[in-house]
């Protein structure tokens, strides 16, 4: 390349007569009011650094391509300084291998860069001041910085680092994606937003965005007429962004949204194949708008709330502090897995559970009109709480804290090694079974089912159980210290401990097992504790045990007395009469004697009961 002195054609690239010494730098310089157009179709390759003044323009009709860096120029700028235009006309094609800067002029104007052609950027390409104007296809490999406007009505394709900055004193980055496509490919990131407190201006009306990269502060209405349709694809991540869904539109994401905002609104649709996780928030908020998801929605340190339909086909998982509102409107629909790990869900509308439904933080289905519906597997290791509707035709397995205030329809089977509570006011009933294992079952309402099954645990309040009460290896503990159990059915008790506490004569001061059906039993322990230092008077007695028809088999049971002084002895009948008397203090050899006698007066007093002998003659008739 020549450095001066000769004056070269205007379709040459080589800018020899635009050269001129800056320091210890020669520059090719195209000065205001110049027009320089390049016709070259092997391609300019740029030997020295190019500076377009305010006013100056370089029409590219061909190819072009700059390959100069910092180091190159002074004040170490190199590359392609533009302060006026640079257009890059329909059939031409630029490649930017090094820097290419659009800045203020020493006249105080910015420069511009229009590409209707192709404009391949695998250096650097930074709009400090002025704007680039794309109607062609420009394709960012390398790294593209806006600190102020890009104008978008062709296709932008980023494969690199594409950020718009806000420079300290400035209003922010503009962007104007008006009627283009932004395909932001894999291994792309494209950030709308990156200083704090900064904020990019944009307008996506008519446009389209692929997203496959990674897309940030991305803050926008997506789906309208006058917005962006948002295509997000497999692989591909949104962070820290906010989108609402234009009514009647459908957004779709295949790929991932971290710590985004989703907000829905009428009649809109949000479907979920991909991943969603972080701090992401999602609002439903019309009860015509919906979510379908058969992705992965984790909800942690945010709030997923539903006043429309959620329907979940794949997984859900609510962490430790993260919460779904489910409102009085919400309907939740799991048709596949809902597992709230250590966080909440405060339920006031509906949720149906056809799949595997995993608590081990807080269910509160608390609204006066919510219900929750359970035909798949419940299994609940924190806590549920349901003063409203609860309905099971499938299996629920507490391990944790269960706890019914209002109606539980059970036809399915629930198995208790937690604590199940049936508070008071509570009403359930169905055809189901009640098992439990372990743990404690608390009776202070109306249950109504054919078999409640106990084979561990214990099984305490002052509540009604119809049906049959089957026990085995538990503890029967009646009223809530002391109090009544009824039994609207038969009582069986095969094995375990039936606990009586004594803290007076009146009604309510000794606990009491009434049975509507037969009281029969096998095997196991009658516990008699005198409470509180209770000391009856001589000649007290208390009817703990009260059958509709009859005791069988109590003289088989072992009684065990605790909480009386030496001196005092009761007398327990075959109905469960308990007399108390005060006597010497027997000596040792005696005290099997007594003992022996107690027994055979047990089996003199059952042979003695109506019932029993009713029940003797139908058997010998029947």
């Amino acid at each position: 390349m020549l450095l001066a002195g000769v004056a070269m054609p205007s379709q040459a690239c080589t800018f020899a007569h635009l050269v001129v010494p800056i320091g210890p730098y020669f520059v090719a310089r195209i000065s205001t009011g110049s027009t320089v157009v390049n016709t070259d179709p092997l391609g300019c390759h740029g030997m020295l650094p190019l500076i377009i003044e305010h006013g100056a323009t370089l029409n590219n009709l061909a190819m072009l391509t700059n390959d100069l860096g910092g180091h190159d120029g002074p004040n170490g700028r190199g590359g392609i300084l533009v302060g006026g235009l640079f257009d890059n006309s329909a059939s031409a094609t630029v490649d930017n291998l090094g820097e290419f800067f659009l800045q203020r002029s020493d006249q105080g104007f910015s420069g511009v860069l229009k590409n209707a052609g192709r404009f391949v950027n695998q250096g650097l390409l930074s709009i400090e001041s002025g704007g680039l104007v794309n109607s062609g296809t420009l394709i960012n490999a390398g790294t593209l910085t806006s600190f102020d406007t890009v104008r978008n009505s062709g296709t932008l394709v980023n494969q690199g680092m594409l950020t718009f900055e806000r420079s300290p004193g400035s209003w922010g980055p503009r962007f104007f994606a008006t009627g283009g496509v932004i395909d932001n490919q894999h291994g792309g990131t494209l950030i709308l937003t990156k200083v704090e407190g900064g904020s990019t201006y944009s307008n996506w009306t008519g446009s389209t965005l692929n997203n496959a990269g990674t897309l940030r502060g991305f803050n926008q209405v997506v789906g309208a007429a006058d917005s962006v349709t948002l295509n997000l694809l497999a692989g591909g991540t949104v962070e820290n962004s906010a989108l609402s869904v234009a009514a009647g539109h459908t957004l779709r994401n295949d790929g991932n949204l971290v710590n985004t905002y989703v907000g829905l609104s009428d009649g809109s649709t949000f479907v979920n194949n991909g991943r969603i996780a972080g701090k992401s928030r999602i609002d439903i908020n019309q009860q015509d708008s919906t979510l379908r998801n058969t992705g992965h929605i984790e909800v942690d340190g945010a709030t997923l709330t539903n006043y429309g339909l959620l329907v979940n086909a794949g997984m859900v998982k609510v962490r430790a502090s993260g919460r779904i509102d489910n409102g009085d409107a919400g309907q939740v629909q799991n048709d596949a897995t809902l597992s709230v790990e250590g966080g909440t869900i405060n339920n006031a509308g509906s949720i149906d559970n056809t799949g595997t439904l995993t608590n081990a933080g807080l269910i509160d289905n608390q609204g006066q009109l919510s219900r929750v519906s359970n035909s798949g597997r419940f299994d609940n290791a924190g806590t549920f709480t349901s003063p409203a509707e609860l309905v099971n035709t499938g299996t629920i397995a507490n391990a944790g804290d269960f706890r019914v205030g209002g109606s539980f329809e059970l036809d399915g089977t629930f198995v208790n090694t937690g604590q199940m509570v049936f508070g008071a006011g509570s009403f359930t009933y169905g055809g189901g079974t009640y098992q439990q294992t372990g743990g404690v079952t608390r009776v202070d309402g109306s249950i109504t089912i054919p078999t409640f099954e106990l084979s561990g645990g214990r099984l305490c309040g002052s509540g009604r159980v119809s049906g049959s009460v089957v026990v085995s290896n538990s503890t029967v503990c009646p009223g809530n210290s002391p109090g009544k159990l009824h039994i609207g059915g038969g009582f069986f008790m095969l094995g375990g401990v039936l606990e009586i506490e004594i803290a007076g004569t009146a009604p309510g001061s000794f606990d009491v097992l009434q049975v509507d059906g037969v009281a029969s039993f096998q095997s196991g322990v009658v516990k008699l504790m005198f409470a509180d230092g209770y000391l009856p008077a001589p000649d007290a007695q208390w009817s703990f045990l009260q059958s509709t028809y009859g005791v069988d088999g109590l003289q088989t049971m072992r009684f065990d007395v605790s909480g009386l002084p030496a001196g005092y002895t009761t007398t327990i009948g075959a109905d469960g009469l308990i007399s108390f008397s005060s006597v010497p203090v027997p000596e040792p050899g005696s005290l099997a004697l007594m003992v022996g006698g107690l027994l055979a007066m047990l089996g003199m007093l059952n042979s003695k009961r109506p019932g029993w002998r009713r029940r003797a003659q139908a058997a010998s008739t029947g």
